[in-house]
């Protein structure tokens, strides 16, 4: 439950973001995940209100170590930007412990989503060695993989987070 900061906890050093009866809002730098988050395959649906060029949304798998981007980073992460350029696209980069491992950013290279470009709902799941990710696809169960990344070099547990920083414009919500 987004909507206080019960059963949640900071994560790499930093604070919470300010909450309310909306979600959290995505806003300055932080980094916080529930306390039952630990371990290393599962699954996250949440939906991003007002979203808009959302750069400095960044969803954390396995966790164990440092800020997304940062060479000491030791986990999974994605960073998403939402209506990246375009309405209905997405925008992307995936870290894999402290590297860069694909990105999808701008237009020409972001991709293409069906369905609510205001609140958009994704699925990100984490089995083993592979990272995949849905949008808007609840009403088909989750059914269309949007997209897949596999031999991934994270595999130890760790904890799940969220990390925001940069977020400028309309305060973004994350609700789940």
């Amino acid at each position: 439950d987004c909507k206080s900061t019960k059963g949640w906890t900071p994560l790499a050093g930093l604070t919470m973001g300010n909450v309310s009866g909306a979600g959290f809002e995505l806003k300055g730098e932080h980094m916080y995940g529930p306390e039952k988050s630990y371990g290393k395959n599962g699954w996250v649906t949440f939906s991003v209100e007002n979203a808009s060029n959302t750069t400095g949304i960044y969803l954390v798998f396995r966790h164990s170590n440092g800020k997304p981007g940062d060479s000491r980073f030791e986990g999974l992460a994605i960073q998403l930007i939402v209506n990246d350029n375009l309405v209905n696209s997405l925008g992307y980069r995936v870290y894999d412990n402290g590297k860069m491992i694909d990105e999808a950013v701008g237009s020409g290279k972001n991709m293409q989503f069906r369905g609510d470009n205001k609140k958009p709902i994704f699925k990100f799941q984490l089995l083993d060695d592979c990272l995949y990710m849905y949008c808007n696809d609840e009403d088909d169960e989750w059914t269309n993989v949007m997209k897949t990344w596999c031999n991934l070099n994270c595999t130890n547990a760790g904890n799940f987070g969220i990390y925001t920083k940069d977020n400028n414009g309309p305060p973004h919500m994350i609700k789940y």
